[in-house]
């Protein structure tokens, strides 16, 4: 997917990153006339995806992202489904017509959020998610977990949408070894790719993690996994010998 292709009015969010901080600006996608675009054509070259974006403005003034080390990457909405272009170039413009404006451009593609495709652990437990780690917390139900991603359940009146940083923290048991496991916390940063309705007071999001304890997430996945196989492979077992018995074979 392009740039180019991000409805007009539509929200693009900005993330700018630099020596492991982070920020992230909401703006409006911004139309422009023919005449400016074969103009910015000229000067950001002819084969080059882009989209023009509303200024960031901070006490007045234009923000500038042309600073040495800074990383940005643009999410944006298309036909619902949410992409990412990532270490695209943010200038800053001036058009004669319609004013003041970013222009996000890049010879890259989006890369479209598909859902998890490593291995997804069942939890099924309460935990706690909140927008950002600043805001109030809410109790989620933690319906699956891989090493990218998880899928929470939260309640209705959530107000966190595609595109927004969330905490997610919930506690659980980690098997050491066959006699012993340990209880662990985990503390999640990602933010939400996807969201569905699923009944009259809740709905399901689900994030794309972007920090934790990626070691110890992997072992309780890894875990999980352990279990599952174990119960199907009992339920195989079971499910065998129980049929043996009605199973009759006639030799001539």
């Amino acid at each position: 997917m392009q740039l180019l292709q991000l409805e007009k009015g539509s929200t693009a969010t900005i993330y700018a990153e630099q020596k492991g901080k982070s920020i992230k600006f909401k703006q409006k996608v911004k139309k422009i006339t023919r005449e400016e675009e074969a103009l910015l054509r000229q000067k950001i070259g002819r084969t080059a995806d882009f989209c023009v974006i509303e200024p960031v403005m901070v006490k007045g003034r234009m923000v500038s992202f042309a600073v040495p080390g800074l990383v940005c990457s643009v999410l944006g909405i298309i036909d619902s489904r949410p992409y990412r272009w990532h270490n695209i170039n943010l200038a800053r413009v001036s058009f004669p017509e319609s004013g003041n404006a970013l222009v996000a451009y890049t010879a890259g593609i989006g890369a479209k959020f598909e859902r998890r495709g490593s291995y997804r652990a069942i939890v099924g437990i309460n935990g706690t998610t909140r927008i950002s780690r600043e805001g109030s917390k809410h109790t989620t139900l933690i319906r699956d977990v891989s090493i990218s991603g998880i899928g929470l359940v939260v309640p209705k009146d959530f107000t966190g949408k595609i595109g927004d940083n969330v905490n997610i923290q919930y506690s659980d048991t980690i098997s050491l070894d066959k006699l012993d496991s340990k209880y662990v916390k985990f503390d999640l940063d990602g933010f939400i790719v996807r969201e569905q309705p699923l009944d009259a007071n809740r709905k399901i999001i689900g994030c794309r993690l972007t920090a934790g304890d990626r070691n110890l997430l992997s072992r309780y996945i890894t875990c999980k996994q352990k279990k599952s196989l174990q119960y199907r492979s009992a339920r195989s077992s079971d499910k065998s010998n129980s049929n043996s018995g009605f199973i009759n074979v006639e030799r001539k």
